[in-house]
């Protein structure tokens, strides 16, 4: 069964948001499966939208059905926080995700772009919060970048392993992939409050 993205709420209460993303998600499935148009929007603007920014790995996904619509929920460790940590609290070893669409037994349910990860994925996830002790990917594929690992061999022989973010010119405009400690620089710079008195 195929369905209607969503490209995203906002705001509210986050038991009610819940139920208004299942309802509105619930409607989507029961039409034929179409493309989500989702605005483009700079990295500056995904950054300034989300609510958090972290660089994490996938350590389980468990679907179930509510409501006649199948939810996934995602627990990603967190390997770095690039926005979202509140002044005096403990950063948290954890965040959970939850997308629609999902498989359960024989039956699988699928809202088109919206991104589900794998288990084990290393990712950087740009995300919402609503409130309910769950987030959820802000603006679709822009929110949800994937790590790659490849090896370098440096001039002296040895082989290094380097992290990189691929398919970048196809969510952003620029290079098609960059290193990640650069890319996560970006990422932090735009996240840093305004100077007091001017722009950043």
């Amino acid at each position: 069964m195929r369905g209607r993205p969503l490209s995203g709420c906002v705001g509210g209460d986050g038991r009610r948001m819940g139920r208004l993303l299942a309802l509105i998600v619930l409607a989507a499935l029961a039409l034929p499966a179409r493309g989500t148009i989702y605005i483009r929007k700079s990295l500056a603007e995904m950054v300034g939208e989300a609510d958090r920014v972290v660089q994490g790995r996938v350590l389980s996904k468990d679907s179930a059905w509510e409501g006649g619509v199948i939810w996934t929920t995602y627990v990603i460790q967190v390997l770095e926080h690039l926005k979202g940590e509140a002044p005096g609290r403990p950063a948290p070893a954890q965040v959970t995700v939850r997308q629609p669409g999902g498989s359960v037994g024989e039956i699988g349910q699928v809202a088109v772009g919206i991104p589900h990860f794998a288990v084990g994925e290393e990712l950087i996830v740009f995300t919402r919060d609503f409130g309910a002790g769950w987030q959820t990917v802000l603006n679709g594929p822009q929110g949800h970048l994937t790590i790659q690992t490849s090896v370098s061999r440096l001039a002296t022989g040895e082989e290094k392993l380097v992290k990189s973010i691929a398919r970048l010119r196809a969510l952003y405009d620029g290079v098609e992939s960059e290193d990640l400690d650069a890319f996560k620089a970006r990422v932090r710079a735009l996240a840093a409050p305004a100077p007091e008195g001017g722009d950043r």
